[in-house]
C-alpha cells in the first residue's frame, strides 16, 4: 500500500509540474494534484512546498505562509521556501519579514556553496529591491551591487542579465535624487548596450525598458 501511495504521488506531482513549468501554465489545475499528492504524503516536503507555490501564485497569501512554513519546519535549510516566503511577506508588505527570509535564504545558499543557484542572484535583487520600496537607499544600493557582482560573476560582463542588473543602479540613484550618479551608470550603460550577446532575453528587454524609462526621468529633471 505505501508503495502504491509514493507511485500515485508521484504520479500526481508531474501533473503538477505539467501546469506549473510548461507552456500549459495553470495554477488551480496543478493545485489540485499537488494536494491529491499531498494527501497521500502529508509529511512531503515537496509536496508542502508546491501546495504553498500554487496558493501564493493564486493570491491565496494565509494558505500559502501555511503550507511554506510546513515545507520549512519538515526542512529547515529549504531555501527555495524561505525565498517564497520573502516574496510573500514583499507582496503583502510586510518588507521587514520579507528581507528577513530573503537572507536566510542567501545564508543557505552560502552554506550548501549554491551561489551558482538562480535562487542567489535573485535573492539578492529581491532584497535590494526590497529595502528600495522601503526608501532605504543605502542598503539597496550595497544589496544591488552584490547582485550585480553575482552576475558578473555568473554571466560575464556582456551578458543581459549583468547589464539589466547594473541597470537598477542607475534607478536606486534617481530615487534618492543623486542624478550625477545615475548618469554615469546610465552613459557606461549605453556604451556597453551594442556588446551584449543575447538580445532575445528577459533581462534584456528589461534592460531597454530600463533607458527608456530612465530617459522619460531625465528628461522631467
Amino acid at each position: 500500500k505505501a508503495l502504491e501511495n509514493k507511485l500515485k504521488a508521484s504520479a500526481f506531482t508531474q501533473l503538477g509540474y505539467l501546469y506549473t513549468y510548461t507552456h500549459k501554465k495553470n495554477w488551480v489545475k496543478a493545485l489540485k494534484f499537488y494536494k491529491k499528492a499531498l494527501n497521500l504524503e502529508p509529511m512531503n516536503k515537496h509536496f508542502n512546498y508546491s501546495v504553498g507555490l500554487a496558493y501564493f501564485f493564486l493570491n491565496q497569501y494565509s494558505d500559502a505562509k501555511k503550507y511554506l512554513n510546513i515545507a520549512i519546519d519538515l526542512d529547515p535549510e529549504h531555501f527555495m521556501a524561505y525565498r517564497d516566503l520573502g516574496d510573500l511577506y514583499k507582496k503583502t508588505g510586510a518588507y521587514n519579514k520579507a528581507i528577513e527570509k530573503y537572507k536566510k535564504s542567501i545564508q543557505l545558499l552560502e552554506f550548501h556553496k549554491k551561489r551558482e543557484d538562480s535562487i542567489y542572484p535573485l535573492a539578492l535583487s529581491n532584497i535590494a529591491l526590497t529595502y528600495l520600496n522601503m526608501e532605504n537607499f543605502y542598503e539597496a544600493l550595497k544589496y544591488a551591487k552584490k547582485w550585480i557582482e553575482i552576475n558578473r560573476e555568473l554571466f560575464g560582463d556582456k551578458s543581459s542579465e549583468y547589464l539589466a542588473s547594473y541597470s537598477y543602479l542607475a534607478y536606486i540613484h534617481l530615487l534618492s535624487q543623486n542624478s550625477e550618479e545615475a548618469l554615469v551608470v546610465i552613459s557606461q550603460l549605453e556604451k556597453l548596450l551594442p556588446e551584449v550577446k543575447e538580445k532575445t532575453t528577459d533581462d534584456y528587454a528589461m534592460l531597454l525598458a530600463n533607458l527608456g524609462l530612465f530617459s522619460m526621468i531625465l528628461g522631467d529633471i
